[in-house]
């Protein structure tokens, strides 16, 4: 459908499908705190809060072009909130893979065993349910710094 897509349109099929997900690339369309808050949840467990917020892209080109001013937006969050950590997950829908970028004090990133791909941000192959593949794996982050605090 793409193929024929694009040449009613006049263009190369990769270039249409980059439009078409653009129009709803939170990236592109929103600031950098209405995407934090675009689908956040909050948390609480073993008396500490923490966010975790999720957008869905086609790439992560957009991703690196406002990572500075989402990071600056998850630490306002995450004070606003008194939060311990604040965390955006950003999934590529083409690959499956997601790109986790947190606010937070350096003994949780250092329990953070996904590869660090730069400060305050991991490359998470594989992972794109924050449900049912993150928050589990971030309580368990959590869990281990409160052991070794104990």
């Amino acid at each position: 459908m793409l193929e024929d897509l694009s040449k009613i349109a006049g263009t190369e099929p990769a270039k249409l499908s980059e439009s078409i997900f653009a129009v709803g690339s939170p990236l592109l369309t929103l600031g950098p705190c209405e995407v934090i808050l675009a689908d956040c949840k909050d948390y609480e467990e073993d008396r500490h809060v923490f966010s975790v917020s999720q957008i869905e892209e086609l790439g992560f080109s957009h991703f690196y072009e406002k990572q500075k001013e989402l990071f600056e937006a998850l630490e306002a969050y995450g004070s606003k909130q008194a939060s311990y950590f604040a965390a955006l997950l950003v999934t590529d829908v083409n690959t499956q893979n997601s790109l986790l970028l947190i606010s937070a004090p350096p003994e949780f990133l250092a329990t953070i065993t996904y590869p660090n791909r730069a400060a305050n941000l991991f490359e998470l192959n594989n992972v794109v349910s924050r449900k049912k593949q993150l928050v589990p794996y971030l309580l368990d982050r959590l869990h281990k710094i409160n052991a070794s605090i104990s």
